[in-house]
């Protein structure tokens, strides 16, 4: 499989904003390395590869809700190429599809963008596309300075929760939590969990109507994320038999925990994982009534 070249072209509208494209290089995240190719010096056709590497070409949406000039911006965009990556979801056409480019500008963030990135392409890759956005993989190149900059590729899924969580229909609240409890039991905690960094697959209707409860989920920026040993999904003995005598888990067979809705809410040692407990109790608030 050849090494794909990725040929980002951004705005000319931009106050302040002088890059007119980037030309990147796929990156292993396990062992990335400096591209020696300048960001700017692809030409200004739309070639189909550059020195025999399949082409990708991504035009950034001018209208953007990020601070483009910082150094670590996520832009939206579109997306189009004729190649082919099956391993990461990435067919062979010609079609477009939207996607998210997540930037690290500066030499000494790209570390952490790799680390994301490596999340995406091992640990959690199980996850992809139903737990959290796929990944179309890591590009590193050549800033306008000559300075080493890596852009991750997510899939454009849905929108960020809008209102606080206890906002949502109790059904909801359940699939974000089964969401979270998932990437617990591959061995992390998220460590960033905000209603900023959970998408729906549409905005929520007012007042917490009872179709919130059919809305898709995913969980986003996993920039944070951490080793974690939860007991919680060690077996049964996470919950107390009082509390949650028959737990289930989540899992590709359609199980899911068992949250007790309405019921007493249990003491920190009795639930399992005092991280899942602060989420459970504090941020989704499942025993909390909804609003009228």
């Amino acid at each position: 499989m050849s090494t794909a070249a990725l040929r980002v072209k951004f705005p000319t509208t931009w106050p302040g904003w002088h890059i007119p494209e980037f030309v990147l290089y796929e990156a292993n995240p396990s062992s990335p390395s400096v591209s020696s190719s300048n960001g700017s010096s692809c030409a200004d056709s739309d070639e189909s590869d550059i020195g025999g590497q399949p082409l990708i070409i991504v035009s950034v949406d001018e209208e953007t809700s990020t601070d483009y000039g910082s150094d670590s911006p996520v832009f939206s965009a579109t997306m189009k190429g004729n190649w082919s990556k099956p391993r990461d979801g990435i067919i062979s056409s010609s079609a477009e599809r939207r996607i998210v480019l997540k930037f690290a500008m500066r030499e000494d963030l790209v570390p952490d963008l790799v680390e994301e990135a490596a999340m995406y392409d091992a640990s959690l890759r199980s996850l992809q596309g139903r737990v959290i956005p796929k990944c179309y993989g890591l590009y590193e190149g050549q800033g306008e300075e000559g300075q080493l900059i890596a852009c991750l590729i997510l899939e454009r899924w849905g929108e960020c929760v809008d209102r606080p969580f206890w906002m949502l229909a109790v059904d909801l609240r359940l699939r974000i939590l089964d969401q979270l409890h998932d990437i617990h039991r591959c061995g992390y905690w998220h460590n960033d969990f905000a209603e900023r960094n959970v998408l729906l697959s549409k905005p929520v209707g007012d007042g917490c109507d009872t179709n919130d409860a059919i809305l898709d989920v995913r969980i986003i920026d996993l920039s944070e994320i951490m080793p974690h040993t939860c007991e919680l999904v060690k077996g049964v003995q996470g919950f107390s038999e009082e509390w949650s005598p028959t737990p289930t888990y989540s899992d590709n067979d359609g199980k899911k925990v068992d949250w007790r809705v309405g019921k007493p809410a249990p003491d920190v040692d009795d639930f399992g994982c005092g991280l899942l407990w602060k989420v459970w109790d504090e941020c989704v608030e499942i025993c909390r009534a909804l609003p009228p």
